[in-house]
């Protein structure tokens, strides 16, 4: 049995276009990829907006990092009810 249909085919698809030929995807793997690519779209729509918000900073974070940039204040959590204990 074959555990990793899809990137098999992305793989093979990969050898062909290196080799010169056309990338396209068989018809298994594309119907596959296809699949995968909507259940991560509906994972995304129901995404809270304030995870992608805190996402995009801590990749901000980080590319000031890269940057050899400090982070100048620690990170917010965005959505979350204040309890009061520390």
């Amino acid at each position: 049995m074959d555990d990793y249909p899809t990137e098999r085919g992305i793989n093979a698809a990969l050898e062909r276009g290196i080799a010169g030929e056309e990338w396209t995807l068989d018809p298994q793997t594309d119907g596959l990829l296809a699949a995968q690519l909507a259940w991560h779209d509906d994972q995304l729509r129901a995404a809270p907006l304030a995870v992608f918000a805190e996402a995009l900073e801590r990749l901000e974070r980080l590319k000031r990092m890269r940057d050899g940039r400090s982070y100048d204040r620690p990170p917010t959590r965005r959505g979350c009810i204040e309890s009061g204990l520390s």
